[in-house]
């Protein structure tokens, strides 16, 4: 209900701090001079009704006396409903402890104050900032035993609070064995956080104590690639392999592990698995086109290509197949193909360079073809696309 009561927080009222935070109730001179009697009837609802937080309460009833009476008498009434259905939870059993009730009302208190406040920037926002509770030194001793830890540590890491997950599992490994699931847990918080070699290191640890998951050899595979360690990365997707040969995620990533290791007559075998496995799947078909690009397999990889600009080509397919054209000497044909991408793109010209001399680099059947060449095909793609876009 945030968003319903930022709007009532420009009471005078709301300008004393100590207001704020003052608990409900109905003898506030606020609410008992000069009132009349629907706003009295109103403070009698709204003070056993726990869905509002104090101030939240205040707001109400200081709303009540700027509006019409016919739309003060609608929203008593919905107040009404409201406070039968919560008397109904109650006598149900479904009601929550008071204790939870009084911490939950003074959070939103807090809350309201610190985000709604009109001099809320003088003050440090402490909902904008972590709170690990097993991290505060005043807490720390309540929550040292591993019970305790491990439950904490499960709710950082189903809410995604990746570094006080990690540092709570850390407090908890210290006073547990060590558990393979726990260092997979570990090594998760530290991938989500970004820091991949950690993560590494600690799914290193986790293979070690359960070297047959498949969970953690994938992840290990992920880290590797991530971080360039190509021949790593494919020895972790070779002993997935192993265990279950007819996936085609593997027979992929094992590939084109290979073709990052110029290893493209070794690549292609598992390219052409990975075809077979997934129907022809456009990215086991990209992956070959690619490949034998790079080994210098024109043939087959013109094969590849019109399979690919027969479908829905992507920008980087029609790039690639300008690389084809300019390599089995078709300039006028690369430059109408590089055209399509730059207009594919979105007539991004900048990336659309970048591609082809990063490209240059990695197509080894381009050091046989003139810089100067390439360039005026370049620039003449470039002026084809504008006229792409017109015709659009």
């Amino acid at each position: 209900m945030m968003a319903t009561f930022s709007k009532l927080k420009t009471f005078p009222f709301f300008n004393d701090i100590a207001n704020w935070f003052l608990p409900f109730h109905t003898g506030h001179s606020l609410l008992t001079n000069g009132t009349d009697p629907d706003v009295t009837a109103l403070c009698e609802i709204i003070t056993g009704t726990p869905m509002f937080c104090d101030n939240d309460k205040y707001s109400v009833v200081l709303s009540l006396t700027t509006l019409p009476a016919s739309q003060r008498s609608m929203m008593m009434g919905q107040m009404r409903m409201q406070r039968e259905q919560w008397e109904q939870m109650r006598f149900a059993g479904s009601r929550p402890r008071e204790r939870e009730e009084i911490a939950t009302s003074y959070v939103r208190d807090l809350y309201r104050f610190f985000k709604l406040f009109r001099r809320k920037g003088e003050f440090a926002d402490p909902f904008s900032m972590g709170l690990n509770l097993p991290a505060l030194p005043s807490l720390a001793g309540i929550f040292e035993d591993s019970e305790t830890l491990g439950l904490i540590g499960e709710f950082y890491f189903k809410r995604r609070y990746w570094d006080d997950a990690f540092d709570t599992f850390e407090r908890l490994s210290y006073k547990v064995p060590p558990t393979a699931g726990l260092f997979q847990k570990m090594g998760y918080c530290k991938q989500s956080s970004g820091d991949l070699v950690e993560a590494v290191r600690y799914y290193e640890q986790s293979e070690l104590l359960n070297a047959d998951s498949r969970w953690t050899l994938r992840r290990l595979a992920s880290c590797c690639r991530l971080l360039g360690r190509w021949e790593e990365a494919l020895g972790y997707y070779r002993r997935l392999d192993a265990s279950k040969p007819d996936d085609v995620a593997t027979s992929l990533n094992i590939g084109l592990s290979l073709v990052k290791l110029r290893r493209y007559d070794e690549a292609l075998p598992y390219l052409f698995k990975a075809e077979f496995l997934g129907n022809s799947s456009d990215k086991a078909v990209r992956a070959i086109a690619w490949c034998t690009l790079l080994g210098g397999d024109y043939t087959r990889c013109t094969k590849y290509t019109d399979i690919l600009l027969s479908g829905t080509p992507t920008p980087n397919d029609l790039l690639n197949a300008g690389h084809l054209a300019m390599l089995t000497g078709r300039p006028d044909d690369a430059a109408g193909l590089w055209a399509r991408s730059i207009a594919l793109g979105e007539f991004d010209t900048d990336s659309f360079m970048t591609g082809i001399k990063s490209d240059r680099s990695a197509i080894t059947g381009y050091s046989a073809i003139d810089p100067v060449l390439i360039g005026m095909v370049a620039d003449t793609a470039v002026r084809r696309s504008r006229a792409l876009g017109q015709s659009v």
